[in-house]
């Protein structure tokens, strides 16, 4: 809007890329991604297209030149990658990321729409919601996880979810962005909002 789906990650060391395993989950789909080889430095921004138009100029940028890659959404600040496994749940649905394919799950989110209440299902979502739990990740609030223990919001097409710099694992580590904010690429830490603006989001049902 005109945005397409994209994850962003913020590389916090030194390392290679390679092998680093995104997952993604509907109620009724799942999705798989790995990181080819390609050395980053700390402070960079990764930037993971779930959505591309299948054009030439949608280009792996592996090498040391960001501005590589051209297509919807494509940074030149931010180092571009493209999958076609399969584009982001709308509005409910978990990302989890492993450092290898079968290492444990490492970082995550789980979000859903504002009308979802009640137990999940053990296998819903691939399970993902329960490995972020056990992993203190995603914390859950009872013995199994819950749709209270998602991020719920009023899903938009112009407002995307961004994670609070500083803040603490789970829900409250996220907020609404305002629309039209998106900016694939370019870090923009969020501090923690205030309980007063806190409570004022939540009114809107666009924040936990």
């Amino acid at each position: 809007n005109p945005h397409r789906d994209y994850i962003e990650f913020f590389v916090l060391e030194n390392g290679n890329l390679g092998g680093v395993t995104v997952e993604w989950a509907s109620s009724v789909k799942s999705y798989r991604y790995q990181f080819p080889a390609a050395d980053v430095r700390a402070g960079e921004c990764v930037v993971l297209h779930c959505a591309p138009e299948g054009i030439p100029a949608e280009r792996d940028e592996t090498g040391p030149d960001c501005g590589l890659s051209g297509g919807i959404d494509a940074s030149l600040s931010g180092r571009d990658f493209w999958t076609s496994a399969g584009g982001l749940p709308d509005s409910t649905g978990v990302i989890a990321v492993r450092t290898r394919e079968k290492d444990p799950v490492c970082d995550g989110l789980f979000y859903a729409d504002t009308d979802k209440a009640g137990a999940l299902e053990s296998k819903a979502f691939g399970g993902l919601p329960r490995l972020l739990a056990d992993a203190n990740i995603w914390p859950s609030a009872g013995t199994e996880p819950a749709w209270e223990d998602a991020f719920i919001w009023k899903s938009s097409t112009s407002r995307p979810l961004q994670r609070i710099e500083g803040a603490e694992r789970g829900k409250s580590a996220w907020c609404v962005g305002e629309a039209g904010s998106q900016s694939p690429g370019e870090k923009a830490p969020r501090e923690v909002p205030s309980k007063s603006a806190a409570r004022k989001a939540g009114k809107k049902k666009t924040s936990p």
